[in-house]
């Protein structure tokens, strides 16, 4: 689940392959995708089929010339900066083991990321999200890139656990826990069914003064540098990456990992951002982190 701005309901009434060229611009590197993005002509019928779904948080190279049109232009270095951060480290950890790994991404939108996991070989990867049309997204593109190894299913993250989807050496959150009214409990929910690395990507509240509460009397006065924000998502309605329920709470680094903590991470690593990414992993108002079991 990713934000996206208004502009993009604004924007649906232009024509769906009309990309502008600062898209293309933006793709050169990322490089999941072997070719610019360029405006989507030609495909006959599979550019009929991508044109039913409007358009999409990933730029899926589909081949024939045809790449999906995503919602808004930042989306196309937004992803390329996750990518790189993402299986910059996987892949080191992971080097000659993903075969043997078994992978869920959680609320995986479009599937773009446990994708990437199956590209390289996993095991077996579960994707799983709150919206019908994420789902169907989603198996349209495993479906033509013929990714055997990778299964979507419909569901909400409060129904997540090992009965039902069992465990997992990785596990992804990746845009998640700030679109969420109860991301303490996400967090559990996903140690439960990880038993070796989750991968968190979440934007967070920027450093700010301690708070204080005064804890039933004014002598024992509380202060902790542990703080969660609370951030209405309007557009929650109509936009199929922001929050299902309109409400979210997006806590500062300080509180996440001290969540994490709790949640029974034994040890978290910061990934550190790369010179020339997206403007918000540079200024730490979004973050990437690996947790251990």
């Amino acid at each position: 689940m990713d934000a996206y701005p208004r502009s993009i309901a604004e924007g649906q009434g232009q024509e769906r392959g009309n990309m502008p060229p600062s898209v293309s611009k933006l793709l050169a590197p990322f490089r999941r995708l072997r070719r610019s993005l360029t405006r989507v002509t030609g495909g006959g019928r599979l550019r009929q089929d991508i044109e039913r779904f409007g358009t999409w948080t990933y730029p899926f190279d589909l081949g024939n010339g045809v790449t999906t049109p995503l919602h808004t232009d930042w989306m196309a270095e937004s992803h390329e900066t996750r990518n790189k951060m993402t299986f910059a480290r996987l892949d080191e950890i992971y080097a000659g083991r993903w075969a043997d790994i078994r992978c869920l991404d959680v609320a995986c939108n479009e599937g773009f990321f446990g994708m990437e996991v199956c590209r390289r070989g996993a095991k077996e990867v579960v994707g799983f999200d709150a919206r019908d049309v994420n789902v169907e997204k989603a198996d349209f593109i495993k479906q033509h890139l013929g990714y055997d190894g990778i299964s979507f299913h419909q569901a909400d993250v409060g129904e997540l656990t090992p009965d039902r989807f069992g465990v997992f050496d990785l596990t992804l959150c990746l845009g998640l826990l700030y679109h969420l009214e109860n991301p303490m409990d996400t967090l559990r929910r996903v140690r439960a069914v990880t038993t070796d690395i989750c991968v968190i990507d979440t934007q967070v509240l920027r450093v700010s003064a301690p708070v204080t509460t005064a804890w039933i009397t004014e002598d024992r006065l509380i202060e902790t540098e542990d703080v969660i924000g609370i951030i209405e998502e309007p557009d929650a309605i109509w936009n199929p990456a922001a929050s299902v329920t309109g409400l979210s709470m997006v806590m500062n680094h300080s509180a996440l990992l001290k969540m994490l903590q709790h949640a029974g991470f034994k040890e978290i690593e910061r990934v550190e951002p790369f010179e020339g990414c997206f403007q918000p992993y540079a200024t730490s108002d979004r973050v990437v982190l690996l947790a251990r079991v």
